[in-house]
């Protein structure tokens, strides 16, 4: 089982260097989450984004480590390392990178396809894909009844939001961030379709105090 989850950790990662690496740079726009602070703060400093995306992703794992289980962050830590040190390594190597003609559509989908991929095979373990996930997850673990998915959308359009003046004010790469976002969540929501279903029971009575007696009593 876990060598199952260690290539599914790879897997993840791989995929998640391969499409920053061969569409998200080349493109011009930033994709959602930490991902995009990266990508962000590395168009500014004219470097690689890797660099960045395991500085601001190793923090948010130290203070997980007291949170969250042991697992979770061992696995979301070995899936960093493996698509920071592989995006290095496809610079380093020169491996060709998608440059469109004209329609940068084309990256933002296949992108966030590539993601939403990534993240499911790690919420698939009980890991994930490091970012604003693992800033969910610890809100969660603290408020397990609030909506996280509310907050960690509300967060990731921000970042959306921010990519507009660093990308020179350009309308188009933060309709593109959008874009790869939808396709995103859609990908990773197939992924999970059939491990997240769950059965609700509503109760309405009007003795709430005495059935409550009798099912935690009884």
């Amino acid at each position: 089982r876990e060598a199952i989850n260690v290539t599914c950790t790879l897997v993840a990662g791989l995929l998640s260097a391969f499409g920053m690496h061969f569409f998200v740079a080349p493109a011009e726009f930033a994709p959602a989450g930490l991902d995009g602070v990266a990508t962000m703060i590395a168009r500014l400093l004219h470097t690689n984004p890797a660099w960045f995306i395991f500085a601001l992703k190793m923090p948010l794992l130290i203070a997980a480590w007291f949170v969250l289980k042991k697992r979770y962050v061992i696995y979301t830590v070995l899936f960093t390392l493996v698509a920071s040190v592989s995006m290095l390594i496809f610079e380093w190597c020169g491996m060709p990178q998608f440059v469109s003609e004209g329609d940068r559509l084309i990256a933002a989908i296949f992108s966030g396809a590539l993601f939403g991929i990534r993240t499911g095979l790690m919420i698939r373990i009980s890991a994930s894909s490091g970012g604003i996930d693992i800033i969910a997850s610890m809100i969660n673990k603290k408020f397990p009844y609030r909506n996280i998915e509310n907050i960690i959308t509300f967060i990731c359009y921000g970042i959306i939001g921010i990519s507009y003046f660093v990308y020179d004010r350009n309308i188009m790469s933060v309709l593109l961030s959008v874009v790869q976002m939808f396709i995103f969540e859609r990908a990773s929501g197939r992924l999970l379709k059939e491990s997240r279903s769950a059965i609700e029971v509503k109760i309405i009575t009007k003795h709430p105090e005495a059935l409550k007696d009798d099912i935690i009593y009884n």
